[in-house]
């Protein structure tokens, strides 16, 4: 003890051990898990400071539907006027319409203007679907075409305070080829028609030059996080 008492007058000892001591408070206290929702609620202020609630790109067209369509054509819309929405966007020839509807069911549930919708996808081909993997299957009239269905199923911190923050690039099962998620499916799509390079560089997907990480369970302030598929930290551009 009196040895130890004497080495801890030495300005450069105590240091060195009030240092130690500090540091494994904290990476104890982070691996509890105690500085996740703090670190990550940082994360998000970033995301909004760098943000551009301005910000457009001129290859991407947004269609949705206002308070007003709802008044005017009900909901949910029927699958005739489905259809003619479909038909009109893909004579405009786009690169790729992504339909990120669920529509599992017909509508109306008889089937009566079922034809017209099925007819529409059948003829537009530049059109994909969605389904929720697990929940939500996508229009039956797309079965035959898997290279047209894209999973829209998107990872919530249920653990931590219930916000989005992560996004799939693709969905895995063992054994299975990766399924694309919506975004990835119509970037694979605009980068085909330009004729830009993309591939997997091991288990990494790369896009041209880019090659995108994984998310691990301890990736950035996430602790023990239960990560199933291919996911990335998103960076909302113009987060509402």
């Amino acid at each position: 003890m009196r040895a130890l008492r004497k080495a801890l007058e030495r300005p450069a000892v105590a240091c060195s051990l009030i240092s130690l001591l500090v540091l494994a408070a904290v990476l104890g206290v982070r691996v509890q898990g105690w500085l996740q929702r703090p670190e990550l609620i940082a994360y998000d202020y970033l995301v909004r400071m760098r943000s551009d609630k301005d910000s457009a790109d001129d290859r991407i067209v947004l269609v949705g539907m206002t308070e007003r369509d709802l008044v005017t054509y009900g909901y949910p819309i029927d699958d005739r006027r489905l259809g003619e929405i479909v038909t009109k966007l893909d004579a405009l020839e786009p690169c790729v319409i992504g339909l990120d509807l669920y529509r599992d069911l017909p509508e109306p549930r008889d089937q009566s203007l079922y034809p017209f919708f099925a007819q529409a996808l059948k003829t537009a081909k530049r059109v994909v679907a969605i389904e929720r993997i697990g929940y939500f299957k996508a229009p039956a009239a797309l079965a035959g075409e898997p290279d047209r269905i894209f999973a829209n199923n998107l990872p919530k911190d249920f653990k931590v305070d219930g916000a989005y923050r992560r996004a799939p690039l693709a969905f895995e099962e063992e054994g299975q080829p990766p399924y694309p998620s919506l975004s990835l499916g119509l970037t694979l799509k605009y980068l085909e028609q330009e004729g830009i390079d993309y591939g997997f560089e091991g288990d990494l997907l790369r896009l041209n030059r880019v090659v995108f990480p994984r998310l691990t369970k301890d990736a950035g302030a996430y602790v023990k996080l239960p990560v199933r598929d291919y996911e990335y930290l998103a960076a909302f551009q113009a987060p509402r």
